[in-house]
């Protein structure tokens, strides 16, 4: 919006956001192009560090061949993905272990938390929260975090069913002989 009559005078763009929990209201003040362009920079480097954190564990859960490793150095990878990644404290749990910081995330209400479903049955939790409980989380967040759980779920089926493989190709080995 322009504060007078003369087209010279431009006023810088400011935002501000209002709302509780998920019913959230952007209002945007000015008409300078540039800020708008830093508005739309700000969501791709979003976009781009939830991406890249997304791919960081499917590599990861690639690569990684003991389920105790993989759970222990889930923590820094999955942080990286997050609005505040130096704030961030991620926990989860597998099989009645608990890896990382649980009780500030996975069992307390100012996280969020995804099941790791494993042929069915949840099997454990991946859980972020953060140091300050004042930051809030947004959607594409769980949305993240969900997503990753159902990575990480699948490869521990994968994990599981090769188990059940091998021990049955033993078997029937000892049977042979």
């Amino acid at each position: 919006f322009s504060p007078s009559s003369s087209p010279k005078v431009r006023v810088p763009l400011k935002t501000h956001s209002v709302g509780t929990g998920d019913a959230r209201v952007c209002l945007l003040y000015g008409t300078q192009a540039d800020a708008l362009k830093g508005f739309e920079k700000s969501e791709q480097e979003d976009r781009i560090r939830q991406l890249s954190c997304l791919y960081a564990i499917a590599d990861w859960t690639d690569r990684s061949t003991v389920v105790d490793e993989f759970f222990q150095k889930l923590p820094p990878i999955l942080a990286r993905g997050v609005q505040f990644p130096d704030q961030a404290v991620v926990c989860s749990s597998y099989l009645e272990q608990e890896y990382g910081k649980a009780p500030f995330c996975c069992k307390d209400r100012t996280g969020i938390r995804t099941a790791l479903m494993v042929n069915g049955e949840k099997k454990g939790t991946i859980g972020i929260g953060y140091v300050d409980p004042d930051l809030g989380w947004q959607p594409e967040e769980q949305r993240m975090l969900d997503q990753i759980g159902r990575l990480v779920s699948l490869a521990l089926e994968r994990k599981e069913l090769s188990g059940r493989l091998e021990s049955k190709r033993a078997e029937e080995e000892r049977h042979r002989e």
